[in-house]
């Protein structure tokens, strides 16, 4: 669910839940494209026993109160996770959170629902929920702009989309290995303040500028190096 510049993982359980619910949505939906295919033939057979048995289908299976009890039953069950998670961050005795900086909570989530999920997801776990319990704890919520921030490496900033292998990070140039995502925390964390690298900014023009910045550490580096 969450990485932070402190090395920690939260929320490791949420992807669980997350496939749990995905398969169980798609059997559903099996089921329910199978009822309707059958519904649609009995409605062909104009008998009364198939006319009978086509309504019982449309009144059991193909209704929308059962789907919609199941959709609240997941919704809570990824409420339940965030919640949890994040009431741990927030009211934790040890390493206490004095300030918060994520990645612009306007861009969408990717997992692996339909589109109306994906939305909702997105807006309640990344946006609401984090201002929500910031704003109680009397936290600022600082945004940065993510990009290419699990592709740069934190300690040479050496910045390749060859460094990222799904959850995997390793430079191409000084061979620094971590999680990507406990890679992008670090980034994120240090574009706190960064006047170059604004939200809003494209991709490619924030990879310039970190590029940049790297050229003039290695010109510097080898200047030191030829004064010695």
């Amino acid at each position: 669910m969450m990485a932070t510049s402190e090395q920690e993982l939260l929320g490791t359980d949420l992807g669980k839940y997350f496939s749990e619910i995905a398969d169980k949505r798609g059997k559903n939906s099996e089921g329910r494209n199978r009822m309707h295919a059958l519904f649609l033939s009995l409605l062909k057979k104009t008998s009364k026993d198939n006319l009978a048995k086509a309504e019982r289908i449309r009144k059991h299976n193909l209704g929308r109160k059962k789907q919609r009890a199941r959709y609240i039953r997941d919704i809570g069950v990824i409420k339940t996770v965030v919640n949890r998670e994040l009431n741990f961050l927030f009211t934790r005795k040890t390493n206490p959170v004095k300030a918060i900086v994520v990645e612009d909570l306007s861009a969408r989530m990717k997992a692996h629902f339909c589109k109306k999920w994906n939305r909702w997801l997105s807006g309640w776990m990344r946006g609401y929920r984090i201002r929500y319990k910031a704003k109680k704890h009397g936290i600022e919520v600082n945004e940065v702009n993510p990009a290419h921030s699990s592709r740069e490496c934190p300690r040479c900033h050496c910045t390749d989309k060859k460094n990222r292998q799904g959850d995997v990070f390793k430079c191409s140039y000084c061979g620094y290995h971590e999680h990507a995502d406990l890679v992008a925390a670090l980034n994120i964390l240090g574009r706190l303040g960064d006047k170059e690298i604004r939200k809003g900014m494209s991709p490619s023009r924030v990879k310039a500028v970190r590029s940049a910045r790297r050229l003039e550490i290695i010109e510097r580096y080898r200047y030191r190096q030829d004064f010695r």
